[in-house]
């Protein structure tokens, strides 16, 4: 997508959704970058490739306010957070005689990425920073908020499957179960496949 349609960037976004986090596509899709900082955001995307967040994110830190990739840095940062909440704790989890403990929940971590991200919206809202929040609002296991941010993600695009699939996934949590067939049936219309394993396993009781 053009840099317009996610958070003022100047050049091609590299951050696509799945069905619940972000991808990246080949950095040598970028065009020319002439900012004199975009080889520190090309070094931190790599860095998350090699699953290094802390790297990554000092990488972000170090692209200053004025610059004009800065709002996308905020948005890899982000990432970066929600990655680093999201897996660190679980490779970290105990193995103890009666079986594994569950991961804590990283909370600062997804705080701080839906603190950036606030930040990049304001700067230039775009539904897939709403769909990016709900991730971390869903790890947080605020589901209320993360309904919410779909919700507006879907908004702003009402062709966003993704964001449909996953409503659908937090509305069944919700016990909101005919609302959340309605909407695995709209993702899997708009081409998510996923979707109709979903209302298979729910929908068809």
């Amino acid at each position: 997508r053009r840099s317009s349609d996610l958070c003022g960037a100047p050049f091609f976004a590299f951050m696509i959704p799945s069905s619940d986090t972000a991808r990246r596509v080949d950095v040598s899709l970028f065009p020319k970058l002439n900012d004199a900082y975009a080889i520190a955001l090309v070094e931190a995307v790599q860095r998350m490739e090699q699953n290094q967040y802390a790297k990554a994110i000092e990488k972000t830190n170090a692209i200053p306010t004025y610059s004009p990739i800065y709002p996308l840095g905020l948005l890899v940062h982000s990432v970066a957070l929600i990655n680093m909440g999201r897996y660190i704790p679980r490779a970290q989890a105990m193995v103890t005689p009666s079986g594994p403990t569950p991961p804590a929940i990283d909370r600062q971590s997804y705080l701080e990425a839906l603190d950036l991200l606030a930040q990049c919206d304001r700067i230039a809202p775009s539904p897939y920073i709403d769909y990016l929040a709900a991730t971390a609002y869903y790890l947080l296991k605020d589901l209320d908020s993360a309904e919410r941010a779909l919700s507006k993600a879907i908004g702003a695009n009402p062709n966003f499957a993704e964001a449909y699939y996953n409503r659908g996934l937090i509305r069944l949590l919700l016990r909101k179960h005919e609302e959340a067939c309605l909407d695995l049936s709209r993702a899997g219309q708009l081409g998510l496949d996923q979707a109709y394993r979903a209302i298979a396993e729910q929908c068809t009781r």
